[in-house]
């Protein structure tokens, strides 16, 4: 049996905006820039709405991924970095950063003008 058309549910939002919304959260966009991405006029208390419901606004400072292309050779010496002081990559690559240079800035000094044009 066919439920009437007249008690069907028709959603405002399509799944892809729904996947869209979370993509770029998980990117490290604030709920503001996320309404505009959408480009359809979403506010930004729809987006933090759905992303509250969604479980994706914690109560804490959230990580955000950051991808980074390195040449295997490179993955190959951090990895064994990390094994050798018994921590996953990802840990050693956020202490390098955190201790070179976010809290100390320290660029200067690690890249020694190596990158300096």
């Amino acid at each position: 049996m066919q439920t009437p058309a007249s008690t069907r549910f028709t959603p405002r939002r399509s799944n892809l905006w729904a996947l869209r919304l979370g993509y770029w959260f998980g990117r490290g966009y604030s709920a503001k820039e996320v309404a505009e991405l959408t480009g359809e006029g979403t506010s930004e208390g729809t987006a933090k709405g759905q992303l509250r419901r969604a479980g994706l606004c914690p109560s804490k400072p959230r990580q955000v991924v950051v991808p980074i292309a390195l040449p295997s050779w490179q993955r190959d010496a951090v990895s064994l970095k990390a094994a050798e002081l018994g921590i996953s990559m990802e840990v050693l690559l956020q202490r390098i950063i955190e201790s070179g240079l976010v809290l100390d800035d320290l660029y200067s000094a690690i890249c020694d003008d190596r990158y300096e044009q």
